[in-house]
């Protein structure tokens, strides 16, 4: 939709491919998700939490890479591939586990990347 949320300047055709890519980048790092026969990115906690991380996601991409092509995703999700989205099935349903989920990634996310825009990892 355009005019609302982070997305809401660009146009729904960007808006598409912006969302794409966010899922291509997850796959990328985290294929054995995707290869999952229920994988929770699919699932309503999973896509829920997902969404709810997508604004965070998007703007460190933004700011790190002045982009948001599948390889600018796949880099900012490379920072954090350890991260155990098994996890995410043990937190219960509803928008309180979508939250919690979210903040989750979230939080791991904000440690990778500091709040004033550079990385905090030693790139090797």
């Amino acid at each position: 939709m355009e005019g609302k949320g982070i997305l809401g300047a660009y146009t729904i055709l960007e808006q598409k491919s912006v969302l794409s890519n966010y899922y291509l980048g997850l796959k990328n790092v985290f294929p054995s998700f995707f290869k999952k026969y229920e994988s929770i990115f699919f699932q309503t906690l999973g896509f829920g939490a997902l969404m709810n991380a997508f604004p965070v996601v998007f703007s460190i991409t933004l700011r790190e890479y002045k982009g948001f092509r599948v390889e600018d995703v796949t880099k900012v999700f490379n920072e954090i591939s350890y991260f155990d989205f098994e996890q995410w099935a043990r937190v219960g349903t509803g928008t309180a586990a979508e939250n919690d989920a979210a903040d989750d990634l979230i939080s791991e996310l904000r440690d990778a990347y500091s709040e004033d825009g550079s990385k905090t990892s030693i790139r090797v």
